[in-house]
């Protein structure tokens, strides 16, 4: 055949002759030219000029070795009549999804990786050329390939070379229902045509790689497919993945070659089981059942290109040694898990989810990891399993900074540290995408959970927590868990500083201990020991370690952060009601007259305060060391046990100047306060009384945690208001030094017991005489 003048003009005859042909003899051909290059020995040697230019680049296939650090050309045959170099195939992507006789081409340019890939060729190799009967270079192919069409059936001949050579003749090249595919292909509109190519002579499930090279311009036709063509698309972006330095390959976890034209894509039949727990693989749009096992610190990355959709029921586990084995999803497509994906254990791997979507959806199965951390991918939980966040060998802070979308048809359950072990109340987990979905999301497990993002046009069903913290905030003061009540069974909710919470707030008729805190503001809470009042109120991120399995309750965990200064907190709560039952567990690391309010002990502020009359209200005096840990207070000279020094001090007792005024410590701050109820009796901008004095029948002080750490179980704590809306921790020291040396073994316990009793009767009358002053 003898070329035209100009490329447009061989197009158009090209098709033209087609078309005659399909008319006259009822055949429909369609032929294919396609290939890293052009036969050295063509018969049409100005073809470049017409088609590419005069000095064409080539651009060669390469292989990875098995520990992913190197790349080579892929194999040429070693006998051009055997065809046993390394497989190339010309094909489509099959939208059916199943593997029949029915075929749906693909015909979106946006979205070329979508369906099934079906091959169209089964022995061109790595090495054949479509004229030279000299082998061609590692890395190079090129064929002319024809598919015939009579009456709806394909002629014997429906894959052949163009040229008779006997060694590169490929009549016999019929994959298994060629017919139906072809008829397919001619009665689509512009489908599109691709070349996929292996490092193997044939696929092998779990060992063989491939990579699949589409383009928006190869359609069905007389196309020319030639990998020298620029706006080439590859199934796995080897470039994109090499720069973001996510995805590994190979027995050395080595990061992907700078190089697209590699196959760099773990072949996976779906049914069979693999193991790739020896080495680290890309899987594409997993699909079938069959189990994965991955394990001694590779990762398994599953990628799923845009407008691609793949559902796989075969369980994802860790084998032997986890390590810091990583599931992680690449590409813009979904890709959903309805079998388990359970990465716990000695050392346990996590998730990433870096873009696309990623759907949990299974039933009675296990969601078991590390962390969950990714940068633009979205995480859909479309289960009411539970999704555990181990947290097993992580003590950093991690973060999950794509979406969390919540579309199960019951409540969904997140779980932060599995452990009970004081530290891994500090385990944390950040959400900082948005959340949405209109389910109520459930919170389990010691550590806690940061919510940063302003979800409160996204998600609605509220929140429940059954353990741990969930925390609220960001740096922009506008984080939001939507709408919808906010349950406490056990745990803390803590709000940042700077944000607020208007959710209702309550317990649970099932609540252990339900509590509130940290150094924002909740609209309003009511503490107090009955059905759906908060038990607990503790500003900052210190949590009593009686939400724990230990035993002893004087101990506190910090949230995170190792500090005293990050335990303790202010905190507002806007209408505070006070009642029967309820506790306010107050910390303080600093007895010193340099104590901040918020940072060396807890504050407490609100703007209306309900004070129940017919109940005692408990407050639970916690001393806390450096790092924010229950101890012994350090006092004036530093020393590790002289946190009593100051209160036995006399110039503490007496000093105007000693922290927060009133010779003592404020912890419930209403200076700005707007209505104070005691007892039924509501005052408005003005207080009770004009003096103010002791309200200790509002208040039962506990000094049982802070006397323990600092052997100090001398004097008293009472509750002073100072008739402006503050109230005031005051130390009193009773009786005086000599007593003690008066009095030695057990005489002291009884002696100190009438004391006591004999001084907080009279405070108490004198209160209730106060308090009820109008």
């Amino acid at each position: 055949m003898v070329l035209p003048d100009s490329p447009l003009k061989f197009r158009t005859l090209w098709i033209f002759l087609f078309s005659t042909l399909f008319v006259c003899a009822q055949v429909t051909t369609t032929t294919f030219k396609w290939g890293t290059h052009i036969g050295p020995s063509s018969p049409t040697p100005d073809f470049y000029d017409y088609i590419l230019g005069s000095d064409p680049t080539v651009n060669f296939l390469y292989q990875l070795s098995a520990d992913g650090a190197s790349t080579s050309k892929l194999d040429d045959t070693t006998g051009a009549a055997t065809y046993n170099g390394d497989l190339v195939e010309l094909g489509f992507f099959d939208t059916d999804g199943t593997n029949d006789s029915s075929y749906t081409p693909n015909t979106s340019t946006t979205n070329m990786f979508q369906g099934l890939w079906t091959p169209l060729t089964s022995k061109t190799t790595i090495g054949q050329d479509w004229y030279s009967s000299t082998d061609i270079a590692d890395g190079l192919f090129f064929f002319e390939t024809s598919f015939n069409e009579n009456n709806g059936a394909l002629d014997d001949d429906a894959v052949s070379n163009s040229e008779a050579d006997s060694g590169y003749n490929i009549s016999t090249d019929s994959p298994s229902g060629l017919a139906d595919r072809v008829v397919a292909l001619n009665d689509a509109t512009n489908p599109l045509i691709g070349i996929r190519f292996y490092d193997g002579s044939s696929p092998s499930s779990g060992s063989t790689r491939y990579n699949t090279i589409m383009s928006s311009g190869w359609m069905w036709d007389s196309s020319q497919k030639l990998l020298t063509d620029s706006g080439l698309t590859f199934e796995f972006d080897n470039t994109d993945a090499y720069t973001a330095n996510i995805s590994k390959v190979g027995t050395g976890d080595n990061q992907l070659a700078n190089d697209d034209f590699v196959a760099t894509i773990t072949y996976h039949d779906g049914t069979s089981a693999f193991n790739a727990s020896s080495s680290s693989h890309i899987l594409s749009a997993l699909s079938g059942s069959g189990a994965v096992t991955i394990g001694n610190d590779h990762t398994l990355t599953v990628n799923s290109n845009s407008g691609v959709e793949t559902s796989f029921s075969g369980d994802i586990s860790a084998s032997g040694s986890a390590g810091a084995s990583t599931f992680i999803k690449t590409g813009s497509g979904k890709q959903t898990l309805t079998g388990s994906l359970e990465l716990a254990g000695t050392n346990s791997g996590w998730l990433n989810v870096n873009s696309g979507t990623l759907s949990l959806a299974g039933s009675s199965k296990d969601y078991e990891f590390e962390y969950l951390t990714g940068t633009g991918g979205a995480l859909e939980l479309n289960t009411t399993d539970t999704v555990t966040l181990g947290f097993a060998n992580t003590s950093n802070s991690q973060s999950f900074d794509g979406n969390l979308s919540l579309v199960a048809a019951g409540t969904v359950s997140i779980e932060v540290a599995s452990g009970t072990a004081a530290a891994d109340y500090s385990k944390e987990q950040n959400v900082s995408g948005v959340i949405s979905g209109s389910v109520k999301i459930s919170k389990g497990g010691v550590g806690r959970l940061v919510v940063e993002n302003d979800n409160s046009g996204s998600k609605s069903g509220g929140a429940q927590i059954t353990n741990g913290t969930l925390a609220i905030g960001n740096s922009a003061d506008d984080a939001s868990l939507g709408t919808g009540t906010i349950e406490i069974q056990k745990g803390k909710l803590e709000v940042l500083s700077g944000d607020s919470v208007s959710n209702v707030v309550q317990g649970t008729s099932a609540s252990d201990k339900s509590m509130v805190g940290g150094d924002g503001t909740i609209s309003s809470v009511t503490v107090g020991g009955d059905t759906a009042e908060i038990t607990v109120v503790s500003p900052g991120q210190g949590i009593s370690s009686s939400l724990s399995s230990e035993t002893s309750t004087q101990q506190v965990s910090l949230g995170t952060g190792g500090s005293s200064a990050l335990a303790m907190g202010d905190f507002t709560i806007t209408s505070l009601t006070l009642n029967d039952g309820g506790v306010y567990d107050w910390e303080i690391s600093d007895f010193s007259d340099s104590g901040v309010a918020g940072t060396d002990f807890d504050v407490l502020k609100f703007t209306n305060l309900t004070f129940d009359s017919s109940g005692t209200f408990t407050l639970n005096i916690l001393g806390l060391q450096s790092d924010g840990t229950a101890g012994s207070v350090a006092g004036s000279d530093g020393s590790h046990n002289a946190g009593y020094q100051n209160l036995w001090d006399d110039s503490w007792n007496n000093s105007s100047t000693k922290t927060g005024g009133y010779n003592g410590f404020k912890f419930l701050d209403g200076s700005s306060h707007g209505n104070i109820t005691w007892g039924g009796v509501t005052s408005g901008g003005s207080a009770p009384t004009a003096s103010g004095g002791y309200i200790d029948n509002f208040f039962s002080v506990n000094q049982d945690g802070f006397a323990y750490h600092n052997n100090f179980w001398m004097g008293d704590w009472n509750v002073w208001y100072d008739g402006s809306g503050d109230f005031y921790l005051r130390y009193s020291v009773a009786p005086e030094p000599s007593t003690y040396v008066m009095v030695t073994g057990l005489m002291l316990v009884p002696g100190m017991g009438a004391v006591r009793k004999y001084r907080n009767r009279k405070k108490k009358d004198s209160a209730e005489e106060l308090a009820h002053k109008t």
